[in-house]
């Protein structure tokens, strides 16, 4: 695509018919690496046309909240997804030409909403840095491969991006004390030197690290780290991995954070292929309060329902502009029946506890009382749905703590229910390692949205959203399952 008329109604115009064009020719005929890496060549020079035409007007890294500045990061976004898909170095698949047809018509929408909205100029802004949207966007994928003896562990670090893996160290004999770190279990900042020494305990692994924080800094972006590890190995998976610090640093600095992202998977859930994420203003969610009205036969704290809805309609308030939908009760039945309505967002509080090796859900029978559900139920028939919510805000205590009883269930089945949850085809879920106190997740969830409202990445609004919470004795409570590709839950 070249530009042949410098106005904004023409050159829209081309772009639509460029992109029209190729989506018409991929759905006809099966692409070639050749027509595929002419495709994203030409792509790159539309894409930085684009940012030269408007330049000074629109700032894609700016919050701009008007129509045209929305529509504006939308085109962009659009065009960055058909970008990762057409990169002919990326490896090739069915679900990648889908996903490609799925973002040209994206792309397509997204210049035609923008060519109908009224382009005035705004006030001056920096020219838009192209390469922020097209320098792949680095991730290290930390895997716990065996553990051949009690408290030695062998892992692999990874330091890769969308196109492929740019480096690997394999570090054996990595030592976890687990009876150690039970004595320190009052002193987290103990336990988080230990975690960080055992993932960084040699200089190939921490030049890695600091290589990949350093190009992440360059690019002004934040660097994603994922730990995936066996569901068998179930000490690995009650560790707070999240309170990791800097190895051999005075005084201790955290690892992760708002810069340095964090999530879990366990080995045996496979990373969602990316897909097309729904526009910020198109987002659905769902409130659910389970307060049964006998709490105390189960020595349970009672939970007001009237006041927590109103503190989940706050937290929500900066992301959502739909309003959220209110289950009326906390049955099973009544829970199912409005997820079948189809809700990006599950937001739900109740209690929770393992009882038999399993996670459960206190939720409420027929009568309003109190009543055990086994969180494996949940996950079944949420994977059942045709439309999963893409994140699950568990607010139930020891709902990311693994089986108490691992060798009564056969992995995967002792997972948590979180990871039950994202094994189940939900993209992201938050739950909590343990107990956590009514004040702690009420603020927790306001920071959360609050980020998350920024610009989309759930393990960067988790990361951030923590830093509220960290003078709270269970910071350390919410833990991030993630399978997204990306990361990202909604786009302007």
């Amino acid at each position: 695509m070249s530009i042949q008329n410098p106005s904004d109604t023409s050159f829209l115009a081309d772009l639509h018919k460029f992109i029209h064009d190729y989506w018409i020719e991929l759905k006809q005929h099966p692409p070639s690496r050749h027509s595929l890496q002419q495709f994203h060549t030409n792509l790159l020079s539309t894409i930085q046309q684009i940012g030269e035409h408007f330049a000074g007007r629109y700032d894609v890294q700016s919050l701009d909240y008007s129509e045209s500045g929305k529509a504006y990061r939308r085109l962009y976004e659009c065009l960055r997804g058909v970008a990762q898909y057409c990169d002919p170095q990326t490896p090739y698949s069915a679900d990648r030409v889908r996903s490609l047809i799925k973002n040209l018509r994206a792309a397509q929408d997204s210049v035609d909403n923008f060519a109908a909205l009224n382009l005035t100029s705004t006030e001056p802004a920096p020219p838009l840095p192209i390469a922020l949207f097209l320098d792949p966007e680095d991730e290290i994928l930390i895997t716990f491969t065996s553990h051949p003896d009690k408290g030695n562990y062998e892992l692999q670090l990874e330091r890769r991006n969308r196109i492929g893996t740019l480096r690997t160290e394999n570090v054996s004999q990595v030592k976890i004390s687990m009876e150690r770190l039970r004595e320190d279990s009052l002193n987290i900042e103990a336990i988080g030197i230990q975690l960080g020494k055992a993932l960084f305990n040699t200089f190939m692994a921490v030049d890695l690290f600091s290589a990949a924080k350093s190009s992440a800094e360059n690019a002004q972006r934040y660097l994603r780290v994922r730990l995936v590890y066996p569901a068998e190995i179930h000490d690995l998976h009650e560790l707070p991995w999240e309170a990791a610090c800097v190895p051999d640093k005075e005084p201790a600095e955290r690892l992760f954070g708002e810069r340095v992202a964090f999530s879990r998977r366990p080995q045996h859930i496979e990373i969602t292929p990316g897909s097309l994420v729904p526009k910020k203003d198109d987002l659905r969610s769902l409130i659910v309060v389970s307060a049964p009205s006998n709490p105390e036969y189960y020595n349970l704290a009672r939970i007001d329902r009237s006041t927590v809805i109103a503190q989940a309609l706050a937290a929500l308030k900066p992301l959502m502009t739909q309003q959220p939908t209110i289950c009326r009760d906390g049955q099973f039945a009544e829970i199912l029946s409005q997820l079948r309505n189809g809700f990006h967002i599950l937001y739900l509080v109740a209690h929770g506890c393992i009882v038999n090796g399993t996670p459960q859900l206190f939720l409420e029978d027929d009568k309003g009382a109190a009543t055990r559900v086994n969180g494996l139920d949940l996950a079944k028939e949420i994977r059942q749905l045709s439309r999963r919510p893409t994140l699950a805000f568990l607010t139930a205590c020891h709902s990311g703590e693994r089986a108490s009883s691992p060798t009564e269930i056969p992995p995967p089945d002792h997972c948590c229910l979180g990871a039950h949850l994202v094994s189940s085809g939900v993209g992201a879920v938050i739950a909590m390692r343990g107990p956590i106190f009514i004040p702690t997740a009420q603020v927790f969830a306001a920071a959360l949205f609050r980020e998350l409202a920024r610009d989309g990445f759930i393990d960067r609004a988790v990361s951030a959203a923590r830093t509220d919470i960290m003078s709270f004795p269970d910071a350390w409570a919410p833990v991030l399952y993630m399978s997204l590709e990306d990361g990202r839950l909604w786009i302007y």
